[in-house]
């Protein structure tokens, strides 16, 4: 049978482990979205010199036009990114802090079992002392019959 200590230990294992899981969710999810602000500006970029070199060949409006909307498009999309990544370090902070706060209260847990541990041994030794002591005893008293 397992003791309370053990059980507390397992589960603020399992608690670190899921901490840290989202943790590096939360790593993946910044780079992500720091990863998309570079293809997005690149891509801008690439549609400003595809339009600059759209004009250069037509002077047809039409299609000066359809490079702006579709630049507009990917720069709203930029902004998008660009408002969720301050949320996204809020969530990692947040990430970062339940791993800490999980690992306190494992290395507590693992404490508190190590004490029980020693208290355990501390208390098996004294009845082994104790129940040796009485053998002796009783040897004693029955040799001196």
């Amino acid at each position: 049978m397992r003791d309370v200590w053990t059980v507390m230990l397992d589960k603020t294992e399992r608690q670190v482990k899921e901490a840290q899981k989202m943790l590096i969710a939360m790593n993946a999810k910044k780079q992500e979205a720091e990863a998309s602000l570079v293809r997005l500006d690149a891509l801008v970029q690439d549609y400003l010199e595809d339009m600059a070199r759209a004009q250069e060949k037509t002077s047809r409006l039409a299609v000066t036009q359809n490079y702006q909307e579709f630049i507009a498009e990917i720069q709203q999309a930029q902004k998008g990114v660009e408002r969720d990544l301050p949320m996204i370090d809020v969530d990692l902070q947040l990430a970062r802090l339940s791993l800490r706060n999980a690992e306190q209260v494992h290395m507590k847990s693992k404490k508190l079992l190590e004490r029980q541990q020693n208290r355990s041994m501390i208390a098996a030794a004294q009845r082994e002392a104790k129940e040796q002591d009485l053998n002796a005893t009783v040897r004693f008293n029955l040799q001196n019959r």
